[in-house]
This record gives structure tokens, C-alpha cells and sequence, in this order.
């Protein structure tokens, strides 16, 4: 079974872009008078500097505030500069030449990560300037993005060391010990900087961190103080986005609702993510403007949320891809691409993607679990033969698994068993483990238990075992309850698992082609019910038979 992760718990940890990607803005003093709204004028100054002293960093400011405010045709010299530059990373040469081929509206989402070229560069530059600490955090990311991890931190404690204070070293040095599971040290980091109770990003970053380890932040009462006092949406963005995760964790959405609308004011990429977030998780619902959102340039997580919560699942699985490039240091936008083509049946493309994270991740047992599925997944589709021979490195693996710390992690384990067990026709033990893995994930009120559900119910379909349409009548009264039962998997799964149901036999074939986005309405059988799964009305009428 593929899962997409262990809880549905989002921590505003900040994103960890390459420094050449982030806005100028962000770098700024609070007290600054550049915001967002004269972004315009603050672009035609940036011009007059380059005209003077031309260099890489007002040079990829200009391309990027150069797409906001559609002035392309004043930026055609700095993109030829940047081509030029023996010095300039590869994603800035891609985005000059976005420009100059016409094409910048679409820069940067479709370009590959090529960490070791970006490693390269990084190296040849820093022997010339060696106390570049922007540069020191860009090559201990791509060191990460390769597995390379000793020497990101070497890189990464080169920066900090160098960086006296800034606010984004600090905030995205933090973003790397969280990834390596040294929360301590991250928390560390941002509560020793002199700035936190004056900066709301650090501050921010300090609660968000001491959340995802477990504590509560001291800082709670300079955070409200803060949010009243400073009059930037900008720079606040991320501080309300904060607080009101924090509310609404705490139960408390009539408070949580007023800073979510404040943070998305102004918002980054991290703060639209974290409302998609309390989309799923709560009554607060049209937070952001999804088509709005779709328009805006990066912002991949939050995008693929929202074609996802729309059951298209090609959209949700391009932008999770996209997130994948975006934040490369990252296992989480691997387990939640695997799951989504886990949906598609597309097992070739859940393999690559699973190898990528676990590059990132060698330990994530999910993305194990999840890879394990997928090879078994494509062997059947290709008529390979699966034996306990074959499969037999596979359950060691699971055994192992299975006696984690975390009940998710085992219920994920027992159900991956029970789906090994129906490939190897053993359907009694096949059930009795998925039985097992659902069971294990009610008992921690674990969203998983209906995907475990789900595999289950197709597993028994396609074997043609005895229980398959009570399974099937069962499974069908719960769709629509509401909860974990309205989620779009289901309505996006169910038509398929429908057509597979009325010819077994044909399953290979059914399972991988394409699903139109318009059954919503399906029928289940003559004699027992009809679905209506539409995301606005879900229904189910019942025979009375």
C-alpha cells in the first residue's frame, strides 16, 4: 500500500530556496519602506544600479521583479549579462534564457536540478570568495539534494559562522538540521539570534521549529505584540500564518480565521501551503483563491493541494513533481508524489520518484514501504512471476518495519504484507493482514485506514476473492460520511475500482488508463446503491433490498 504520510500535521518550517531564487524584500530590515506594493518603482531603481555596477544578484532580482510588474522588455541586457557570466548558476542561466526566448512566464518550474553542476560553480566561486555566506548555504543545499550530507554541513556551518546573524542564513541553517532530524540544534540556532523578539521571521521560524520538536515556544506573547505593532503584511506574513496554525491546532478556528486571512495578504509560497493545509484539516474552507493561485508563479505544494482536492490527479502529480525540484533537500514531496501516482497506477514514475527521495531520506521507512509496493505493483502489471523467492528481501524489510515506534509506520508494514500475500494467491492471509493494518490505524485515528481500506478492496477484486463484494457494499455505505470519507482519493479511485469490479478479468488494463474527470456519478450495482461524488454534494442512495 502507498500512503502519503504519517499524520497530516503541517509545521511552518521555512522553505530552503537557493539564495539567488529569493526576493530581495525578504533580506530586508523590517523598518525598510520596500514592500511589495512599489515593487514598480523599486524595479526601475534596481535598473539605474545595474546600469552602474553590474552583478548577479540585482541582475536575478531584476529577471524576477522583471516577470511581477511585465516589464520583460527592459531586462533583455541583464539576461544577456547573466549568459555571459562565467559565474552564474545554471536555474539563473535558464531563466535569462526564458526571457530572451519570450518565454518568461514559465521560467524555472520546468528546469531540472543539476546539483553537481551547481557544485561546481559554487566551489570555483568561493576560492575567490571565500567569505560569501550566501554562497556557502547554496552549496551545502545542493550537497543535501545528492545525499551528501556531511559536507552540506560543513558548508552549512561555513555560512552560519560567516553570516553574522542574517536572518536567512539562520532561518534556512535551521531548515537543514530539521531535515537531518537535529531538531535541538535548529531550535538552537534561531533562539540564540539577537533579532528574534524583533523579527518576525525569525520569531516565526523559532515557534514553528520548537512545534515540530515537540515543545511550545516561549515567544507567544512577543508574537501577538509583534503582529500589532509592525504595519508590514510582508514581512507579518509568515507570524500570523504561525499563530493562527497554532490556533487552530489548539481548537480555536474563530481566532485562527482572522491571522490565516492576514498572513495571505501578502503571502510566499510557504504561507499559501500552510492554508491549503488548514483547508484539509478544518472547517475554515476557501482560504486562498485556488485559481488565483494557479496563475502565481512557484508555489507548487499549495498547487498541487489544490488540483488534488479537485480529483485531478495529473495536475496534482505535476505540481508535486515541481515541488520535488523546488525543495530538493526534502523526503515530503517525495512520499506525497508516490502517493498520488500510486493513484494513477503509474508505477514506473512512483519508482523514480521514491529512488529521488530516498537519496534525500535513505531511512524514510515510507518511502521504503512505498517502493516496495510500486516494484511489486509493476511486476504483476508486466506478467512477471512473483514468488516468495522474489519477494522474500521485500519481507524481511516489512518484518523489520513492523516493530517501529510508530503505529503508523507498523500499520503501513501490515498493510504492504497483506497486499504481498495477495500477489502470492494466499488471499486468507492477504485479508487477515490488511485487517490488521486498518485496525492498527483506527486505533490511532489515522487518516490511512481508508486508503488501507481501499488497497484492500481492490486487492480483493482483482484476486476475485470470495468477500469482494461485501467488501465492496461495505466500503460503499462509508464513502461520503464525511471526515476521511470525503476524501478526493475516493472519489477519484472508486469510478476505477467500479469498471474493474464489472470485469475482473481485464483488470491490467482497466487499472492503468485514464479515468475521465467527469464520473462523478457512478453506479455500484442494480441492486444496491448509486454514488453521486461530486466535492460539492457527496451522495449515496440506497436500494432497499
Amino acid at each position: 500500500m502507498s500512503v502519503f504520510k504519517k499524520i497530516d500535521r503541517r509545521d511552518l518550517i521555512p522553505i530552503w530556496k537557493n539564495s539567488i531564487d529569493v526576493p530581495t524584500i525578504e533580506f530586508l530590515s523590517v523598518n525598510s519602506t520596500i514592500s511589495p506594493e512599489i515593487e514598480s518603482t523599486y524595479f526601475f531603481e534596481l535598473i539605474n544600479d545595474f546600469k552602474y555596477k553590474r552583478s548577479l544578484g540585482v541582475g536575478a532580482e531584476l529577471l524576477n521583479i522583471a516577470i511581477l510588474t511585465n516589464n520583460i522588455s527592459q531586462v533583455q541586457h541583464v539576461a544577456e549579462y547573466i549568459l555571459k557570466d562565467q559565474y552564474s548558476p545554471i536555474r539563473l542561466k535558464d531563466l535569462a534564457k526564458h526571457i530572451l526566448d519570450g518565454n518568461a512566464f514559465f521560467p524555472l518550474e520546468n528546469v531540472g536540478h543539476n546539483a553537481e553542476e551547481e557544485i561546481r560553480l559554487k566551489r570555483k566561486w568561493l576560492k575567490e570568495h571565500p567569505k560569501d555566506s550566501l554562497s556557502w548555504i547554496d552549496l551545502g543545499r545542493a550537497f543535501v539534494s545528492i545525499g551528501e550530507h556531511d559536507s552540506a554541513r560543513k558548508s552549512i556551518l561555513t555560512g552560519l559562522q560567516l553570516s553574522n546573524h542574517n536572518r536567512w542564513v539562520s532561518r534556512v541553517s535551521s531548515r537543514f538540521f530539521i531535515s537531518v532530524n537535529e531538531n535541538d540544534i535548529a531550535h538552537k540556532i534561531l533562539k540564540t539570534n539577537p533579532n528574534l523578539t524583533s523579527d518576525p521571521w525569525i520569531l516565526s521560524a523559532e515557534i514553528a521549529v520548537a512545534k515540530s520538536n515537540g515543545r511550545n515556544s516561549q515567544n507567544w506573547k512577543i508574537a501577538k505584540k509583534l503582529i500589532d505593532t509592525i504595519k508590514s503584511d510582508f514581512h507579518l506574513t509568515e507570524l500570523n500564518s504561525c499563530l493562527a496554525s497554532l490556533e487552530l491546532l489548539s481548537g480555536n478556528q474563530k481566532k485562527a480565521k482572522p491571522l490565516f486571512i492576514n498572513s495571505l495578504k501578502h503571502p510566499n509560497s510557504n504561507v499559501l501551503a500552510q492554508a491549503k493545509w488548514a483547508e484539509r484539516i478544518s472547517d475554515l474552507k476557501n482560504l486562498v483563491d485556488d485559481e488565483h493561485l494557479k496563475k502565481r508563479k512557484n508555489s507548487n505544494e499549495a498547487k498541487c493541494w489544490a488540483y488534488y482536492e479537485e480529483c485531478d490527479m495529473e495536475s496534482a502529480l505535476k505540481y508535486a513533481l515541481l515541488w520535488q525540484e523546488e525543495e530538493p533537500y526534502s523526503g515530503e514531496p517525495a512520499i506525497l508524489s508516490s502517493y498520488i501516482a500510486a493513484l494513477l497506477d503509474k508505477y514506473d514514475e512512483m519508482i523514480r520518484i521514491v529512488k529521488k527521495g530516498l537519496i534525500v531520506e535513505p531511512d524514510n521507512d515510507t518511502l521504503i514501504l512505498n517502493k516496495y509496493f510500486a516494484e511489486v505493483s509493476k511486476a504483476e502489471i508486466e506478467n512477471e512471476e512473483i514468488s516468495i523467492e522474489s519477494v522474500s528481501p521485500i519481507l524481511k524489510y516489512i518484518e523489520k518495519a513492523s516493530h517501529s515506534q510508530d503505529k503508523g509506520t507498523i500499520a503501513h508494514a501490515y498493510a504492504n504484507i497483506g497486499f504481498i500475500f495477495y500477489k502470492l494467491k494466499d488471499f486468507n492471509a492477504g485479508r487477515e493482514w490488511y485487517e490488521k493494518s486498518i485496525n492498527t490505524f483506527l486505533s490511532i485515528n489515522h487518516p490511512s485506514q481508508v486508503l488501507a481500506e481501499m488497497n484492500h478492496l481492490r486487492e480483493a477484486i482483482i484476486s476475485q476473492s470470495p468477500w469482494a463484494n461485501d467488501l465492496f457494499l461495505s466500503f460503499s455505505k462509508k464513502v461520503g460520511k464525511g471526515g476521511i470519507w470525503n476524501d478526493p482519493a475516493i472519489r477519484f479511485y472508486m469510478p476505477k475500482l467500479e469498471r474493474i469490479r464489472k470485469d475482473p478479468s481485464n483488470w491490467r488494463a482497466l487499472l492503468t488508463e485514464g479515468i475521465s474527470k467527469s464520473t462523478d456519478k457512478f453506479l455500484v450495482s442494480k441492486s444496491s446503491a448509486i454514488f453521486n461524488l461530486s466535492s460539492s454534494n457527496p451522495t449515496i442512495w440506497l436500494t432497499k433490498k
